[in-house]
């Protein structure tokens, strides 16, 4: 004996189980994109974080440099003047080491290549009061173009750690 509505039954079972398997494809589409897109997310975010460590080493070791160099500039006339010649030599080494540095960087190369450059012209401008002699020179001069060097040095560093500190 077969019912009399068998077509209709089975229309509708058919519309019901398409219906059913689209409902279980949308479900599993969602879960596994909320699951899948996290961990891509993850990724990006590491390889961003990766890069932050990377500037944040180069700054620490640039920075550390810079200091190196700028203690060796504060203390070069303070020296005999044999002294003087090897801390400028080793000053000059520091200063290259800076700026095969500042050529690798990617970020923030301008400010970097300015320090360079700027301790390059400290260095000029303390080498230029050494070899100026007292008749050359009195020593209100020599005091205004060290405090000059020195203000301008100040200028640089503060510059430099406005722009470290805006991270």
């Amino acid at each position: 004996m077969q019912p009399k509505n068998k077509d209709d039954r089975r229309k509708a079972f058919i519309n019901f189980l398409l219906l059913f398997l689209l409902c279980i494809a949308i479900i599993l589409t969602t879960v596994f994109f909320s699951v899948r897109v996290p961990f891509t997310e993850n990724d990006k975010l590491r390889a961003k974080m990766e890069m932050i460590d990377k500037e944040r080493e180069f700054i620490d070791k640039f920075t550390s440099q810079m200091i190196g160099v700028s203690r060796m500039l504060d203390s070069i006339n303070k020296t005999s003047p044999q002294e003087s010649i090897l801390i400028e030599g080793r000053i000059e080494n520091e200063i290259s080491k800076l700026n095969a540095m500042v050529a690798d960087t990617v970020y923030n190369k301008d400010l970097y290549i300015n320090v360079v450059h700027n301790l390059g012209d400290l260095q000029q401008y303390l080498k230029e009061i050494r070899s100026k002699s007292d008749k050359d020179i009195d020593a209100n001069d020599s005091k205004a173009q060290l405090e000059k060097a020195n203000e301008k040095a100040q200028d640089w560093y503060t510059k430099y750690i406005e722009c470290i500190s805006k991270k």
